[in-house]
């Protein structure tokens, strides 16, 4: 995945080109934590619903939002196949919203029902938020963010509820 050839593959298939590195940078993190590594196909469904769902028209915050939603069309929902997580970082996150769950605080800063080893996967794709240059532009700095951040506290359908009372949906 850290060839020019597979950046510019999934660019190709991007509305929004610049989300080609950070999704390749995520798939690369992730298949450093699981047990069954994911392929270029996962990466291009992903790269097929952010195109679908924020076209080249749309606003970059709504291509950032997809992107992350994307993610965990991929990541997160991938935990759920008989993957598990192996890499020390993420079972480390793991182990830490489990400790948190457990001492009653709230379901950790994001996620909402999602279990601990998915949480991990979540936290790191919203750290690609402020670690990622394109990606923290089209979500609109930190104050786009921060709204992301809130939006994904609460399971990540904000997006949803609300295209569906404007109409959109």
């Amino acid at each position: 995945f850290a060839t020019v050839e597979a950046e510019n593959l999934v660019a190709s298939q991007l509305t929004w080109p610049v989300l080609a590195k950070p999704m390749l940078g995520a798939i690369m993190w992730f298949n450093r934590q699981v047990l069954h590594p994911l392929t270029i196909r996962e990466v291009l469904g992903w790269a097929a619903f952010v195109s679908g769902t924020a076209p080249s028209g749309a606003e970059g915050s709504r291509a950032a939002e997809m992107y992350i939603h994307g993610g965990c069309m991929v990541l997160v929902d991938s935990l759920g196949l008989g993957n598990q997580l192996v890499g020390q970082e993420a079972s480390a996150a793991a182990e830490a919203e489990t400790r948190a769950e457990v001492a009653g605080s709230d379901k950790g800063s994001c996620g909402g029902h999602l279990t601990a080893p998915q949480r991990a996967v979540m936290k790191r794709l919203i750290g690609q938020l402020d670690e990622e240059p394109a990606l923290r532009e089209l979500a609109g700095g930190t104050e786009g963010i921060a709204k992301l951040r809130l939006a994904f506290a609460g399971g990540g359908f904000a997006w949803v509820q609300k295209d569906w009372a404007t109409g959109d949906l």
